[in-house]
């Protein structure tokens, strides 16, 4: 069984890294424990989550090398890759209910009924049967042998088709996919059955300690469904690449059609259930937890990290999700469409990123209902120059690239390039003008006032020129240096130009009235904890 233990050796060796980290993380006993319960809650999640949705194990089973060697390891080792999601995902769950503090142990009387959430089980069940829907649609994939790269020659160009892996039939590798579903679904009952077996917490009422149980099957049933739904659009991708290789000795636009559309179906599959479960939040109905208000300050700054997340995360799907739709394939003559796809692409998500953060200072600004004086202020006097710099550098050599060094390079029309440089920087200017027009709902002082407009017209700035140079890299195939420059224009952090205005000011400064600090605070003293 020496082929079986490459896989579960590597297992065991994270898992002996989950567990300290899991230790490390579990409540201590002392303080607040069901915040510090919640919190663990959340962690485990998160690293469950991270853990089985972190193999590509399926590519390995079917795929055939141009040396036609066997699939690595063998059937053991198949099956043991196999089987990771679903040992990460009992491993991590069960583990947490035997981490933290000790246990009571004396009779346990709480009820165990009305704890599963219903909906959510119909939600899981669903995508289960939608997996086995794509197995059944991908079981008739024949088998496919590899080949060599080939030589083609046209009447006034000859072009090489590069060696092609080759596929093992589905009768062969499908049933690894119905392991892993069929595990999956094996741990997930094996983990609900020890939350709801488990003891209860000591220093939690009988109330909170059902809730808690509530959300660690919320968060199990989330997790289990996403990573179900993965490994169901695997086998779509499966049938897909079947497809693609088969364009190069047929029907090319037919068969490569054929192999876009599964590989959509799979993408938008996996996405919808992901923002689905995203959505699906656990329950919040616990008896010891007591709203506290937050900061102004505290709430300023967590809408703009929630708009960066959100924003950067949509246009990251939007990419994810179109990019598999650009397949470039051999073609007879040089052309300019597949490079201009990929700039309409990156346009577009650049795009998405400031209409989103647009909407957010709409929202914002309704939200203010009131008018006054606005606080705001440029940029360092440097930041502009050099972003135009960086501009005008990608919009020249978007116009005259040194063909030189691009050879077979057909560039996309003077007048393409133009219309999408003139969308981003009218975007730019909008969100520019909107930030220094709109409301803050949020009574803040002015510094801070100031530091949130200067920080979203920051991050709308650095999009804009992160992504005029990703068009040279995408459209024109440029040397990395290019996008590696353009991801750090992109992640460059704001706070490194516009420094926080120092400590939290208590909000009434902001209008001229005492400060919670004492009646005679001067404005703008903070607040005594």
């Amino acid at each position: 069984m020496t082929d079986l233990s490459a896989p579960l050796g590597s297992f065991a060796v994270a898992a002996a890294l989950v567990a300290l980290i899991l230790r490390a993380l579990s409540p201590s006993g002392s303080g607040n424990l069901l915040a510090q319960a919640r919190r663990y809650a959340r962690w485990c999640a998160l690293i469950g989550f991270l853990a089985a949705v972190s193999t590509d194990w399926f590519d390995a089973s079917y795929l055939i090398s141009a040396e036609g060697q066997a699939v690595p390891g063998g059937w053991p080792g198949a099956v043991g890759r196999a089987a990771t999601p679903a040992l990460w995902v009992g491993f991590v769950y069960v583990l947490a209910q035997f981490t933290g503090p000790r246990v009571q142990r004396s009779a346990d009387p709480q009820p165990r009924t009305g704890l599963v959430p219903g909906k959510l089980v119909a939600a899981l069940v669903l995508v289960l049967a939608g997996s086995l829907t794509a197995l059944w649609a991908a079981s008739d994939v024949p088998y496919r042998a590899p080949t060599a790269q080939r030589e083609l020659s046209g009447e006034e160009l000859s072009y090489f088709i590069p060696a092609a892996d080759g596929l093992r039939p589905a009768g062969e590798v499908l049933p690894y996919l119905a392991l892993c579903l069929g595990l999956l679904v094996a741990a997930t009952l094996l983990a609900s059955l020890v939350i709801l077996r488990r003891r209860p917490l000591p220093g939690i009422s009988r109330h909170d300690n059902r809730v808690l149980r509530r959300v660690w099957l919320n968060r199990l049933y989330r997790t289990v469904a996403v990573v179900l739904a993965a490994n169901g659009a695997a086998a779509l991708h499966y049938k897909a690449r079947w497809f693609h290789q088969q364009a190069a000795d047929g029907d090319l636009e037919r068969l490569r059609a054929l192999g876009d559309g599964w590989d959509s179906v799979g993408n938008y599959a996996v996405l919808g259930v992901a923002l689905l479960m995203l959505f699906w939040r656990p329950p919040q109905n616990f008896e010891g937890v007591t709203a506290v208000p937050r900061h102004p300050v505290r709430a300023l700054r967590d809408h703009l990290f929630a708009t960066q997340y959100v924003a950067l995360g949509a246009s990251l799907i939007l990419l994810l999700v179109l990019w598999p739709t650009h397949s470039p394939q051999p073609q007879a003559l040089p052309d300019a469409r597949p490079g201009m796809h990929l700039m309409v692409l990156i346009t577009g998500a650049a795009l998405l990123y400031l209409v989103i953060t647009g909407s957010s200072m709409g929202y914002v600004h309704g939200k203010a209902g009131r008018t006054g004086p606005r606080h705001w202020g440029p940029l360092p006097r440097w930041v502009y120059p050099v972003a135009g710099l960086l501009m005008a550098a990608s919009v020249y050599f978007l116009l005259r690239p040194p063909l030189d060094h691009l050879w077979g390079l057909v560039t996309a029309p003077a007048a393409f390039i133009l219309l999408l440089v003139a969308v981003l920087l009218l975007a730019h200017a909008a969100v520019r003008l909107a930030s220094r027009r709109m409301q803050v709902a949020w009574a803040v002082d002015g510094h801070w006032e100031r530091w949130y407009r200067q920080v979203i017209e920051f991050r709308s700035l650095r999009t804009v020129t992160a992504a005029l140079g990703a068009l040279l890299f995408c459209g024109y195939g440029f040397d990395y240096g290019w996008v590696g420059l353009s991801l750090a224009v992109l992640c460059f952090p704001a706070r490194l130009l516009i420094p926080h205005p120092g400590p939290e000011r208590h909000p009434a400064a902001a209008h001229g009235r005492p400060a919670a600090a004492g009646p005679t605070a001067p404005p703008g003293a903070p607040r005594r904890p």
